[in-house]
């Protein structure tokens, strides 16, 4: 078991925060697991100065607010990952979030965040997922897969919305019932198993395709983020007899 008070000794963390108050929360949880060399700014573009004139040892981890003023948590961690923003891409980024809304959690995980904490913050939480995040980091992917994500949309709205991940429709029998899916709980779900249904965002877009066969490194990160975006079951094709042994 770790032991949260050592968490991150020895090791140069950011905050970034526009709102004084959750920032010193923050600031201080992260002091009580032993960081005694931190970082906190009140805005993105701040954050972003900070890491380009970052000095060794350097900034290990981030911790960024998303609904930040001119420039947001999602817009610094597209900026890391294509390597604009000076911070080593494969930087371990933790994103604060007053909101479950299902199109900022899906884009963040294609931009490769390690965790979501939502707001008001806990220590139990926000441990947890800095524990996640600093011994199962994320293997970075060329830069140019992260350049072709869109983000504008997402970060001009408001994020009122609290829709969860929704499946979309699946072909149903002359009898109208669903063809070949079960409903299971995601924690349940089986490596290998076939999404039946579409996984959807709150305005339509399309997550991941029914048919896609979800891997392991799916699931895991499907779980990661399964309370932010409010995902509890995902519908899966159920195996042809002549799969079963």
């Amino acid at each position: 078991m770790i032991d949260s008070s050592t968490l991150l000794a020895g090791l140069r963390v950011l905050v970034a925060d526009d709102e004084s108050f959750s920032l010193s929360i923050v600031a201080r949880m992260l002091r009580e697991m032993g960081c005694s060399d931190l970082v906190t700014v009140d805005g993105g573009a701040r954050c972003l100065s900070q890491f380009r004139f970052d000095s060794p040892p350097g900034i290990k981890l981030a911790v960024l607010d998303f609904n930040m003023p001119e420039i947001n948590g999602l817009q610094v961690l597209k900026a890391i990952r294509t390597g604009r923003a000076g911070a080593p891409r494969d930087l371990p980024v933790l994103m604060l979030t007053g909101t479950a809304d299902g199109g900022l959690v899906t884009t963040a995980v294609a931009l490769d965040v390690g965790g979501f904490v939502v707001k008001p913050v806990s220590k139990a939480t926000l441990s947890t997922r800095l524990g996640k995040a600093l011994t199962d980091p994320r293997p970075v992917k060329p830069e140019g897969a992260y350049e072709s994500i869109e983000i504008d949309a997402i970060s001009r709205a408001l994020l009122t919305s609290h829709l969860p991940l929704t499946g979309g429709k699946f072909p149903r029998n002359e009898r109208g019932e669903r063809a070949r899916s079960m409903k299971l709980r995601l924690d349940v779900v089986p490596v290998g198993a076939v999404l039946a249904e579409d996984i959807r965002g709150p305005e339509g877009e399309l997550l991941l395709s029914r048919g896609a066969r979800l891997s392991e490194r799916f699931l895991r990160r499907l779980r990661d983020i399964a309370g932010v975006a409010q995902i509890e079951y995902l519908f899966i094709e159920q195996p042809k007899k002549s799969d079963c042994p």
